[in-house]
């Protein structure tokens, strides 16, 4: 569910790419700035995204005391993010092979 739900996040409005890619069509910033811009854009984003997981968790935890635990489910969220890394590298690895086979 994180997956599908972080995928989608990132597709919607409000990730200030629009305003990062004004800012540096109209300034006269290089490239190296323009990295550094999108870098911290990054950085602050996933940090202010951590910071407010961490600290509504006894919130949610508080609220939502009375359900219990879905162990099945905690598993799940906890494997999907190893399959789709072991996923990336399999085609990575698959696809250098592929253009070794060609270049010979």
């Amino acid at each position: 569910m994180g997956i599908l739900f972080g995928a989608a996040h990132a597709l919607t409005a409000g990730h200030s790419r629009a305003v990062l890619a004004t800012y540096l069509a109209g300034s006269e910033a290089k490239v190296e700035r323009g990295l550094l811009v999108s870098l911290t854009l990054s950085f602050t984003h996933v940090t202010i995204a951590v910071l407010i997981s961490v600290l509504s968790l006894p919130l949610v935890s508080i609220a939502l005391g009375s359900v219990g635990r879905a162990p099945l489910l905690e598993d799940i969220s906890r494997g999907l993010p190893g399959l789709v890394g072991a996923w990336m590298v399999w085609r990575a690895l698959r696809q250098r092979h592929h253009q070794n086979i060609r270049a010979r």
